[in-house]
């Protein structure tokens, strides 16, 4: 139910070593000669880090083969070349200190960030699955219900059929999931009407009075996040002068910044360490609940970082770290229902003391086995991966359909959507033949009659989305988990790709996603800042910044700065 392996943690060091111990240990020549390939395996990977560029393509070259030879003696399929790529982050800290970030603009549009935290969570995928869970919860304990075995409830959420578990987790037919779904109709509406009064329009403001009354009449259950971190980047001269473009919304309660810890540490005492800050922060945001930080690496460097929460959750295979009492187990938790939030909530077993779950690691629950999914759906995770643009055509059913021209969305001056032209691929022209490394030239003249056709700015990010099909019974929330991590595995489908038309191998990425795309759609966005805001030798520069919510939402901002150590 809850793990294969031999027992071996995921932050075991030297895994290959201790693995190639374990199966030494077992009887016969085939465990000797399995042990063997191991240790060299690990060798291999121990050293190739450190090679150059030649030699390390030959060592892993030689670890294909290894792995070929393991799977042959344990009488395994091999590995496809699929299976053996994996993704690498490399996270190096500046030399320099930042060139773009303006203070007085961020205190100036705190307000309306503090707007959208309010308004967002009804966008937000996660806050349905955790109130799918709450009903599902409810149904088996009661509202107000106590379950003492976190696994008997995982045990209720894993015998539900694939079709009752698509429909409880995406909302789709239940009656608790109709106001959240009336309320992106109201604003998809909104939208609709605003362009339809000015279908030409570069810039659509939205109206800041309709959307504080549109919060406020927001139910209880739809509370604004307590907690959101944001991705930004800071215009230096926008239509309305200085301004905030936001790329991204994600969890908050420290989340962000535990991934960066180790790149920040003091060379000196007097230096100002960003583990020690996120820490004491955290541990200064209560809350009415102790922050509990779900421990699982599978596999991923992405997912290690520093103890930053008093208490630690460490999820079946992981090893915990700092005093014993203070890592529980599954065991020491129990769930019981809040029938006020429509949310269920952890506290230790054996004294009730609330906890909050958030999970300090860059792992997507959707890439995850479905024990840390169901983990994560009872914590405060933040899955927003549709914006305003993207919840406006699906909910008017047009996601796919023709052609379509969207202004930048604007709330102040925060820019919320950047301007996006968007395409069914099998309507977009021919773009010409493969580009021919030979005449750079005529590839670039195809590239340009394209682009001009299509009325595209010369730079910008573009993305391919291949077409799900539809069912007849609803989304299958599975199958879009599966579709999600895939994509998630493949660089080329997991962000927008930059493109400058005047580059011929930039030009040639693009003609090689459109040619593995003939069903979907292409989605451009332009490139805000635009590159010609930067000086020679300066690059983009993303900020992160977690807000929280000390208060409810007034006429005023109402949000907790704190100091510059928790930017």
């Amino acid at each position: 139910l809850l793990r294969r392996g031999l027992g071996l943690p995921d932050q075991q060091p030297a895994y290959a070593q201790a693995l190639a111990q374990a199966v030494g240990r077992l009887p016969g020549p085939r465990a000797a000669r399995a042990a063997s390939v191991l240790h060299e395996l690990h060798g291999l990977e121990q050293s190739t880090a450190e090679l150059e560029a030649a030699a390390r393509a030959s060592s892993l070259a030689r670890i294909q083969r290894g792995l070929g030879t393991l799977a042959e003696i344990v009488d395994a399929p091999p590995l496809s070349a699929a299976q053996c790529r994996s993704i690498v982050y490399e996270d190096v800290a500046s030399g320099t200190p930042g060139r773009t970030w303006d203070g007085a603009v961020l205190r100036a549009e705190a307000g309306r960030l503090a707007l959208l935290q309010r308004l967002l969570p009804a966008l937000d995928q996660a806050r349905l699955e955790r109130r799918a869970l709450y009903e599902l919860f409810a149904s088996h304990f009661g509202p107000q219900g106590r379950c003492d075995d976190v696994l008997e409830f995982y045990r209720v959420f894993t015998q539900q059929s694939p079709a009752q578990m698509s429909a409880l987790m995406t909302g789709v037919g239940q009656p608790w999931a109709q106001e959240v779904f009336a309320l992106r109709r109201r604003l998809a509406e909104h939208l609709d009407a605003r362009l339809t009064e000015a279908p030409d329009a570069e810039t659509l403001a939205l109206d800041e009075g309709w959307l504080r009354d549109l919060v406020g009449s927001l139910p209880e259950p739809l509370e604004p996040w307590r907690s959101a971190a944001y991705g930004l980047q800071f215009l230096r001269g926008g239509p309305a002068g200085p301004g905030l473009v936001l790329n991204n919304v994600m969890t908050g309660h420290g989340w962000v910044f535990s991934r960066f810890c180790d790149l920040f540490e003091p060379t000196d005492a007097a230096g100002a360490s960003l583990r020690e800050l996120v820490r004491a922060r955290i541990g200064r945001r209560h809350q009415g609940a102790a922050q509990v930080d779900i421990v699982g690496v599978f596999g991923m460097n992405a997912n290690l970082h520093p103890r930053l929460s008093e208490l630690e959750l460490r999820y079946p295979g992981s090893l915990g770290s700092g005093p014993a009492p203070q890592q529980l187990s599954l065991r020491d938790v129990a769930l019981v229902g809040d029938p006020r939030r429509r949310v269920v909530s952890a506290v230790r077993r054996r004294d009730g003391a609330p906890l909050r779950l958030v999970a300090h690691n860059f792992l997507f629950p959707a890439a995850a086995p479905n024990l840390y999914r169901f983990l994560c759906g009872l914590s405060e995770f933040i899955n927003l991966r549709a914006g305003l643009w993207s919840t406006y055509l699906s909910a008017t059913g047009r996601p796919f359909a023709g052609p379509r021209v969207l202004p930048r969305l604007t709330l102040g001056r925060v820019v919320l959507e950047r301007r996006s032209w968007t395409w069914p691929t099998d309507q977009l022209p021919a773009p010409g033949g493969e580009v021919d490394w030979r005449d750079p030239l005529a590839s670039l003249q195809a590239a340009e009659r394209w682009r001009a056709g299509l009325g595209l700015p010369r730079e910008g990010f573009f993305r391919f989305t291949p077409a799900r099909s539809a069912t007849a019974d609803g989304p299958d929330w599975q199958e879009q988990m599966r579709s999600w991590a895939l994509a998630a595995r493949t660089a080329r489908l997991r962000k927008p790709h930059y493109v400058c038309f005047d580059s011929v191998l930039l030009w040639s990425v693009l003609l090689k996603q459109l040619r593995s795309c003939p069903r979907g759609a292409l989605t451009f966005h332009e490139c805000l800042p635009a590159t010609e805001e930067y000086a020679a030798g300066e690059a983009a520069e993303e900020y992160y910044v977690e807000l929280d919510l000390r208060a409810p939402l007034g006429p005023t901002r109402a949000l907790d700065h704190g100091e510059d150590g928790d930017r």
